[in-house]
């Protein structure tokens, strides 16, 4: 409907692409809200950023194809000028202003009979269009202790060209809580407007507390009302709210947030998460360029994906980047795991240093944290086979360990079986610590420069 109506607003010639409902290409091509690609003839990317950049994009494009004599401005497309739509005042209703570090869960539409999700298009006929749209968020400190603020916002569709009567009952929810989780109020109704009309969302703040797999069930009653003034109904929606995070679920716009750089960061006291420019802009930029280059590099079976197995081929990799612990490590943990760790350096180094350079899917310069445990230390050996586990069976095959790890196969498994157990972990793990206590730079009789200022070679033991 989106890709319909644009097409006939704007006249455009280009050929539009429309992601599932599911959202599968924008999770493979790792979730950033506003990214941009440049791919060749070949299917390959040739150049990627979470944040669209125009004079990026023109430099990019020069770089790749040459600078052209005269550069198309937007007087030279034809475009015709749209009259903005007549809609309901907006404005008129104060948004909500929302605790730091809002969260995004999972809603679903619901039948409203027991658990059962709203049919899919296709499934079955939906006898009333939902003109309003649940958007529901928790805090930062519910999936850290159990409870916080849950946030309900209902916002009306704009493809349906509706708005809220205010010459009737206010829109009223009321929510069934699954056992084990606490909401306070579970009712609530809009507040009184004395504009005959508007469109502005209606948004509730309530206490939650406890968890539970079984979702929320949330009724919301309003007035339906479109602008060409055709029609004005009752209308009552249903939804399934999950106490899980929502990788799709964006962040809201306005009610305090920003309105400049990314749509719906905070600001204020969130200023190191407000910036879209700068150095930010540039870490997030090169944090995706490497992850394309590392799965170019490194993803052998061309899925999208690294493996245990594959993961262990990239050179000076960040320890801790399976997040959802899947036993792969995605595109966007990928990235996500590269810009967490050159963030934490720049910010242990306090320095405007560049963020790390990338040079063939490996990571140079800052962070120099990659491929290193937390704090600094070297990873302990015992750790990184855990991580190669790929099947699981709490063993390591001689086929999990990467090539430059089998010159070392016979210390390490000690009963020649021919796989590392968990008693071998433990072993070397201790032997590891022993080292580190007792042999550790600065601390062994032998740390000092030889003649030639080279720092004498450590035991080859380990």
């Amino acid at each position: 409907m989106h890709v319909a109506e644009a097409k006939q607003k704007i006249g455009s010639r280009f050929t539009w692409l429309c992601d599932t409902m599911t959202n599968d290409a924008k999770h493979a091509l790792g979730d950033a809200p506003n990214s941009e690609f440049v791919i060749g003839p070949d299917g390959k990317v040739i150049q990627a950023r979470r944040w669209s950049r125009p004079d990026e994009l023109r430099a990019d494009l020069e770089e790749l194809v040459g600078e052209v004599e005269n550069p198309t401005s937007i007087e030279d497309v034809g475009m015709k000028r749209l009259e903005a739509p007549k809609t309901a005042p907006k404005g008129i209703v104060a948004r909500l202003q929302l605790p730091g570090g809002m969260t995004p869960i999972e809603v679903r539409p619901s039948t409203g009979l027991s658990l059962s999700p709203l049919a899919v298009a296709g499934d079955l006929p939906r006898a009333e269009p939902l003109y309003v749209k649940l958007r529901a968020e928790v805090d930062s400190q519910y999936f850290k202790v159990g409870e916080g603020k849950l946030y309900l916002g209902f916002f009306l569709d704009p493809l349906y060209e509706v708005h809220w009567n205010n010459q009737v009952a206010p829109v009223a929810y009321e929510i069934n809580a699954p056992t084990g989780v606490e909401i306070t109020p579970l009712k609530g109704n809009g507040p009184t407007v004395g504009e005959k009309a508007d469109a502005d969302p209606r948004e509730f703040l309530v206490e939650l507390s406890g968890e539970s797999k079984d979702p929320i069930k949330l009724t919301v009653k309003y007035f339906a009302c479109d602008d060409a003034e055709t029609f004005c109904k009752p209308v009552t929606q249903h939804y399934l709210v999950t106490l899980q995070r929502d990788r799709d679920g964006g962040s809201r716009r306005g009610g305090g947030r920003s309105p400049s750089g990314f749509a719906g960061r905070p600001s204020g006291e969130s200023t190191a998460r407000s910036s879209s420019t700068g150095e930010d802009a540039v870490r997030r930029s090169r944090s995706l360029k490497a992850a394309v280059r590392i799965l170019r590099e490194h993803d052998a079976n061309e899925d999208g994906k690294l493996n245990k197995s594959e993961w262990t081929r990239v050179k000076n990799a960040p320890v801790d980047s399976d997040a959802d612990k899947d036993g792969v490590v995605s595109f966007r943990e990928l990235i996500d795991a590269i810009e967490a760790q050159t963030t934490q350096s720049a910010d242990s180094e306090n320095s405007s240093a560049s963020p790390a350079r990338e040079r063939g899917g490996r990571f140079a310069g800052p962070p120099r944290g990659f491929g290193r445990s937390g704090g600094g230390r070297r990873p302990n050996p015992a750790e990184m086979l855990v991580r190669m586990d790929a099947n699981g069976d709490g063993k390591v095959s001689k086929s999990e360990v990467p090539a430059q790890m089998l010159q070392r196969w016979d210390r390490m498994d000690t009963n020649g079986d021919g796989v590392i157990d968990k008693k071998e972990l433990q072993e070397l793990a201790a032997r590891f610590q022993r080292f580190s206590r007792d042999g550790a730079p600065g601390n062994r009789p032998d740390d000092r420069r030889s003649s030639g200022d080279q720092r004498a070679k450590r035991p080859t033991a380990e």
